[in-house]
């Protein structure tokens, strides 16, 4: 095994040790040795990898967004509900990993990444025409507040209304 897969797959152990301590106990009570005896690695490897156990959380969705960052990039243009419907799958798709981190209640470490992702597609994204009349950090944070409220509900609620549904009734809301 390389050394880039093995690196890989410790942090993919630590990753899924946090993942599995969270149903076992609140996320405050969990400690970095918790997580290296359940992901069987050492404090060295974990802070090879990591500042704190918050980093878990924030490296795994970076990979996530990555992944769909790089579906986005495959369209030349795409409307602000296309981009909503997108983002309501992907979520619907990382449905368990978001309950978990809903219940460790740290929904605010989700919304600051979610707020990064979302300015980084529109800034990126020139051709993409999200805003007829130009992003403004006003309009994006109202947006994405809305939106990551919204996703918090629809998971609570089971996400029962189809992604393309949600999406219609927040552009809805925003004309």
């Amino acid at each position: 095994m390389t050394q880039a897969k093995r690196q890989e797959r410790t942090k993919s152990c630590i990753t899924l040790a946090l993942y599995y301590l969270l149903l076992k106990k609140p996320y405050d009570e969990i400690t970095v040795s918790d997580i290296c005896r359940q992901a069987n690695v050492s404090r060295v490897s974990f802070y090879h990898y990591y500042d704190k156990k918050d980093d878990i959380f924030i490296q795994y969705s970076d990979e996530k967004f990555a992944e769909f960052y790089e579906e986005f990039t495959k369209k030349e243009s795409i409307t602000l509900e296309e981009l909503i419907v997108r983002f309501f799958h992907f979520f619907k798709k990382e449905a368990r990993q978001l309950l978990i981190l809903k219940c460790a209640n740290k929904q605010e470490m989700l919304i600051e990444q979610f707020y990064s992702y979302f300015r980084y597609i529109i800034y990126s994204n020139p051709t993409s025409h999200l805003f007829k009349d130009g992003a403004d950090n006003v309009k994006i944070s109202f947006i994405v507040g809305g939106v990551f409220e919204v996703i918090m509900r629809w998971l609570d609620d089971g996400m029962k209304l189809a992604p393309e549904e949600i999406a219609s009734k927040i552009i809805e809301m925003i004309k």
